[in-house]
């Protein structure tokens, strides 16, 4: 079955709070696509909802799940994780229940309520790096931080409420079950990295080059936006040790956000040549 992209996550992550298994299912760039055993959703009559026949679909190696792509398709579950196939009944029971809740034009976990400011932005510090999975495919992570603190007004409570501001411009979510795709996000322009916020005319901006060449193949950047302050000059291990400690406290979230080939390319924003360009610290 494949679902518009929006109500696909909600009703996945509603069948995972109700308790009920979830097969294989990938994210794909016409929706959402969830395996049913063959003629189990033949009947549906639900809007927006398309079952597939079979041969008519792409699907990557199972070990490419989120944030590794393969031609733009991702597992969500992939099928080295999971049992037997998705119950098109439980299925049809969530997606519906997932379209009267009149939410499905946004993602749950991605509503937008603040932008940051200028100030805020310019602060920010940036790690990206180039990682690898299990499989040895790779991905690129880009951690978001405050440095620590310098002036006396940046107060923990300050520094906590900028961040998640903008976590939440940007469309991160929890580390729970699914990664919030948030469409494009990041673009090159001239080997700089572009950042969009949501609700916000100013972009932030970092260099890194060889992470640059590799991330425009991959098309595909795990954002990473963490609480609590880290200092500019923290790498390797403690990085690691950092996002680590984060997540078991609940202090950091995660977005999968896909590389436009140029800004031009984003949905209602300006051009980085009349665009305010604030650049990130490293």
């Amino acid at each position: 079955m494949r679902l518009p992209r929006p109500l696909g996550w909600q009703t996945l992550t509603l069948m995972r709070q109700n308790g009920a298994p979830v097969g294989p299912a990938q994210h794909t760039p016409d929706g959402v696509e969830v395996l049913v055993s063959v003629g189990s959703a033949a009947e549906w009559q639900l809007p927006d909802a398309e079952a597939l026949t079979e041969g008519t679909i792409d699907v990557p190696h199972p070990a490419t799940v989120a944030p590794s792509t393969q031609q733009a398709h991702t597992w969500i579950v992939s099928p080295q994780e999971c049992g037997p196939l998705t119950d098109a009944d439980l299925l049809h029971e969530a997606y519906a229940a997932a379209l009267a809740s009149g939410s499905h034009g946004h993602h749950p976990t991605t509503i937008i309520t603040i932008a940051p400011t200028p100030g805020v932005i310019a602060s920010l510090a940036v790690r990206p790096w180039i990682d690898h999975t299990a499989a040895g495919q790779n991905f690129a992570p880009m951690l978001i931080t405050h440095p620590t603190p310098r002036r006396p007004d940046d107060t923990p409570e300050a520094i906590e409420a900028g961040m998640r501001g903008v976590a939440q411009a940007l469309g991160a979510g929890r580390p729970d079950c699914f990664l919030p795709d948030v469409g494009p996000r990041v673009a090159i322009h001239r080997g700089t990295v572009l950042i969009r916020f949501e609700g916000a005319p100013h972009l932030l901006t970092t260099r890194a080059p060889r992470w640059v060449q590799i991330v425009t193949g991959l098309g595909l950047v795990l954002l990473a936006v963490g609480f609590d302050p880290l200092s500019p000059g923290t790498h390797g291990a403690e990085v690691d040790e950092y996002i680590e400690r984060a997540g078991k406290s609940d202090r950091i979230r995660f977005a999968g956000a896909r590389v436009a080939h140029s800004a031009r390319h984003w949905p209602r924003v300006e051009p980085p040549s009349s665009a305010r360009l604030l650049t990130a610290r490293r």
